[in-house]
């Protein structure tokens, strides 16, 4: 059997299948790490729901897991809504953004953790939020309000 030539090679890589395979491949890739990153943070809020004496089957839920996060974190799950804002070209991405480091915040201080923790679950996601969660981290219901009671309820 004798090797490819360059020329083959070169017609090989343009063929409409070589593209599918290998953007098959990609896909597949891609959802197997999408089908772990949910698992890992479900697993993580289920153990963040039983500290804050939720039930923890309610991490496992697509955006009802986000409402219980932001009633636990803030007092209101209803700003769960703000992750929509992305939709608006601009300035939606801004917004989330502050929404997003915002909440981690409030998350960090709910747990009894301090900067260093929120710059880690921002920076290092995969190795803090398991820190938060299976760690000694208690829930502080006292500490639970959005903007620091600057808004009324």
């Amino acid at each position: 059997m004798q090797p490819y030539t360059m020329q083959q090679f070169a017609h090989y890589m343009n063929s409409p299948g070589f593209f599918l395979m290998f953007y098959g491949i990609l896909m597949l890739i891609s959802l197997a790490i999408g089908v772990f990153s949910y698992i890992f943070q479900a697993i993580c809020m289920m153990k963040l729901f039983a500290k804050a004496y939720e039930e923890p089957w309610k991490a496992w839920v697509p955006f009802y897991n986000s409402y219980i996060l932001n009633e636990l974190v803030f007092g209101n799950g209803w700003l769960f809504l703000l992750t929509f804002v992305t939709f608006i070209p601009y300035i939606g991405s801004m917004v989330y953004l502050v929404y997003y480091y915002y909440l981690q915040w409030k998350m960090t201080e709910v747990y009894g953790e301090g900067l260093l923790v929120f710059f880690g679950l921002i920076f290092l996601r995969i190795v803090f939020l398991p820190y938060l969660a299976f760690g000694h981290s208690e829930y502080h219901e006292e500490k639970v309000d959005f903007l620091n009671g600057l808004i009324a309820h």
